[in-house]
Order: C-alpha cells, then sequence, then structure tokens
C-alpha cells in the first residue's frame, strides 16, 4: 500500500494565507521574493503575490560587516536561528573588548531567564500538538 506524501501547507508571512510557491525575481543583481497565491475562482486563475523581501540584504551587510553574516527576507525559516548562532559569536567577540564582559555577563543572564520562558512555551506548545 503506498501511501501519498502529505502536501504541506505554508503561510505567507505578510498575510497569514497559504501559498503555493515562493518566487524569485533578479533585478539589477539582487534576488527579490515573492509569496505566490493562487486560486480558481469562476473556473479563472487568479494570482496574488506579497513581497517577502530580498534573499539577501546585501546592502545592510556591506553597511555593517560586524554584523551578522547574513541577513535575509521574510522567505527564510531559518534566519532567526542563524542569526542567533552569529549573535553569540558577536557576544563571544566583545567580552574580550575594554569594559564589555560586565555588560556581556548581564545581557546573558537576561537571556537565559528569556530562553528558559521560552523553551518552556516550547514545551507547551508540542504537548498539545502531540495530545498529550
Amino acid at each position: 500500500m503506498s501511501s501519498k506524501p502529505e502536501k504541506v501547507i505554508r503561510f505567507c508571512p505578510r498575510c497569514q494565507n497559504p501559498y503555493s510557491y515562493v518566487e524569485k525575481r533578479k533585478k539589477n543583481g539582487h534576488v527579490y521574493c515573492y509569496a505566490v497565491h493562487e486560486a480558481r475562482v469562476d473556473g479563472k486563475r487568479h494570482v496574488h503575490k506579497c513581497y517577502l523581501g530580498a534573499e539577501e540584504y546585501t546592502y545592510v551587510k556591506m553597511m555593517h560587516p560586524e554584523m551578522l553574516e547574513k541577513l535575509s527576507g521574510m522567505h527564510d525559516n531559518e534566519r532567526y536561528i542563524r542569526y542567533l548562532e552569529d549573535i553569540i559569536k558577536l557576544l563571544e567577540q566583545r567580552i574580550t573588548e575594554e569594559g564589555q564582559a560586565n555588560r556581556v555577563k548581564n545581557i546573558l543572564r537576561e537571556g537565559v531567564e528569556k530562553f528558559s520562558q521560552l523553551s518552556n512555551q516550547v514545551e507547551n506548545t508540542l504537548e498539545i500538538e502531540q495530545g498529550l
């Protein structure tokens, strides 16, 4: 018995409606991403697109080279994890700067508390999703 793979419904981060795919358009050497919403109304195909941002924000990166390695638009679901990893690297570098160690220590203590709360929220969500 072969089972059909379950269709994944993706929701647009801009309008929160389901979308069909991400369209990438190249203009002036930059790539811009759009969520494409397709629907059939009275037998006619209707297409609506939501702008999700640039694939990569090269200008921002150029102006702030010490910042995150890659800044990207809403199409990139992994960006927050990558940003967090980059921020940790930046904080590691800051502790060696004069007068910054104490400030970084305080930021990290606050962060640990907030991440602990977030971790509890994630656990609760997983329990609800799994019906526990």
